[in-house]
């Protein structure tokens, strides 16, 4: 079953399009990703399978987007650091499978410095703001999947990536993004 035809991730996405154009937008959207989130089980039953082999930049399912809202299921694979990057709107992860690493950065002269991170397990839930800089890895040798929602149309905003090696900032484009994916040292990768 493909996930755009599942009636838990319709009624979801419906709950999602009613909430992002409200004040309370992203408390809203973190509620109704921790209920969907709150039965792991039920959620990985009804989204497409993650492929067999997932490449280094990892797969996204876009389930709907409009100009308010993007709502995607992102499989991130193990044994790989995705490049640092930003989304320019705020951003709600509910991990359903596997966990994310979430590395943060904040931008200084020289380009980025790193900042603590957090790790998202199954079940979890949190929220980026639209100027955040991040990101993310499967820690172990389990892919992660996970819902993000992001407050915007996300295919039309023009964002930047930083090289993983020097910081220096780049327009993000998905070559790029794929070219600086690095293994993570001394893991083991599904990619």
């Amino acid at each position: 079953m493909a996930s755009k035809d599942s009636a838990l991730l319709q009624r979801f996405v419906d709950d999602c399009r009613s909430a992002a154009t409200a004040d309370d937008a992203i408390v809203r959207i973190v509620e109704h990703l921790e209920r969907l989130v709150a039965d792991p089980a039920a959620l990985a039953a009804e989204v497409t399978p993650a492929p067999a082999s997932i490449p280094a930049a990892g797969v996204e399912e876009t389930l709907y987007v409009d100009d308010d809202l993007t709502v995607s299921v992102v499989t991130t694979p193990s044994g790989v650091n995705q490049p640092p990057h930003d989304h320019r709107v705020a951003v709600v992860i509910g991990v359903f499978d596997g966990a994310e690493d979430q590395r943060f950065f904040v931008k200084v002269p020289s380009g980025l410095r790193e900042l603590t991170g957090r790790s998202i397990a199954t079940g979890e839930v949190m929220s980026l703001g639209r100027k955040t800089i991040h990101a993310i890895s499967a820690p172990g040798l389990q892919p992660s999947r996970a819902v993000h929602v992001y407050l915007g149309r996300l295919d039309s905003i023009e964002r930047s990536i930083f090289n993983p090696e020097t910081f220096v900032e780049e327009t993000l484009g998905l070559d790029t993004y794929a070219d600086y994916c690095r293994p993570i040292e001394g893991a083991t990768s599904d990619a």
